[in-house]
């Protein structure tokens, strides 16, 4: 068929987190489900790490993304806050890369944040298009 997915889940204190991926070929789309079951409210960030050479910019509750000729449009689960966009933060680190040992480039990190309580499914979709231009920052 048209549709890939793959299934995972891991068990942690208090927390039941489930993950399924579903790639979408005619769509060009990839659609991902965290099923989370807690007790009690827990705050959740779902970290989306990108190419250095990526250029991002937020719209709302999405995510524009244009690396070499792709472009692909993150939308974040609305049950969490507004994404945003992190580039090499030391304190606690988060959006940076390293391709060698001892050496690290700050690339994008996208954060979808927020407390969730009970059971929660929240959905992360991308939306992938080839053609994407370029601009000189």
């Amino acid at each position: 068929g048209g549709t890939v997915f793959g299934d995972a889940s891991h068990e942690g204190e208090r927390l039941l987190h489930r993950r399924r991926i579903e790639f979408d070929k005619q769509r060009m789309s990839i659609e991902v489900t965290d099923m989370l079951e807690c007790g009690q409210e827990h705050f959740v960030e779902l970290h989306w790490q990108l190419s250095e050479r990526c250029i991002v910019r937020n719209s709302d509750r999405s995510v524009h993304v244009e690396c070499a000729d792709v472009r692909i449009r993150v939308e974040c689960p609305r049950a969490l806050d507004v994404p945003t966009v992190v580039f090499g933060r030391d304190d606690p680190p988060l959006g940076w890369l390293s391709r060698r040992l001892d050496q690290k480039t700050p690339s994008p990190t996208i954060v979808c944040a927020g407390h969730v309580a009970g059971s929660t499914s929240l959905v992360t979709r991308f939306t992938i298009a080839a053609g994407a231009r370029q601009s000189q920052t």
